[in-house]
C-alpha cells in the first residue's frame, strides 16, 4: 500500500494523484503506525497539500520510530 501511494505521489504528480495517494497513507498509517517509510511520505504528501502542521508531526514521528529501529 505504502509503494503504490508512493508511484501515485511522485514529485510531479496530479493534484488527483496526490490526494488518492494520501487517502492510501492515511489508511497504511492507521493500520502501522510505526511505519517509518510509510510516516515519511505523509509528511512529503503533507507538505505538497500544504498541510504544514500535518507534515511536522509525521516527518517527527518518522524520525522517532526510524531511531528506536536503529536502537
Amino acid at each position: 500500500m505504502v509503494k503504490l501511494a508512493g508511484v501515485l505521489f511522485q514529485e510531479q504528480g496530479t493534484k488527483q494523484e496526490i490526494k488518492e495517494s494520501n487517502q492510501l497513507l492515511v489508511k497504511a498509517v492507521s493500520l502501522e503506525p510505526n511505519n517509518a517509510e510509510a510516516l515519511l511520505l505523509q509528511g512529503k504528501i503533507d507538505h505538497k497539500l500544504g498541510e504544514w502542521q500535518s507534515s511536522i508531526d509525521a516527518l517527527e514521528q518518522a524520525i522517532k520510530v526510524q531511531a528506536s529501529d536503529q536502537s
